[in-house]
């Protein structure tokens, strides 16, 4: 039983590694919001924040991705639609 579970991580462990993309490597310009918003949700970071929206009824949500805690990508969820800042 042991083996079998080592060989269903040692086959299945890479490609979710490689699944996700790492932070450092988005590139710089997107075909639209979707996706941007999209690749920066999937993608691994070393820092992710959510800020608690819920006293607000302009901003529905706000989150924060960053490879090094201060540069990163603010996705700000309004009524209908997100926006991202670079």
């Amino acid at each position: 039983m042991k083996n079998l579970l080592f060989i269903a991580v040692t086959i299945f462990l890479p490609f979710y590694a490689f699944s996700q993309s790492n932070c450092k490597t988005l590139p710089a310009h997107y075909s639209s919001y979707s996706a941007a918003i999209n690749q920066i949700r999937s993608a691994k970071f070393s820092f992710n924040e959510q800020a608690n929206t819920s006293r607000s009824s302009f901003i529905k949500s706000a989150e924060y991705f960053s490879c090094d805690g201060e540069i990163g990508f603010l996705i700000i969820g309004l009524k209908d639609k997100q926006y991202i800042h670079k």
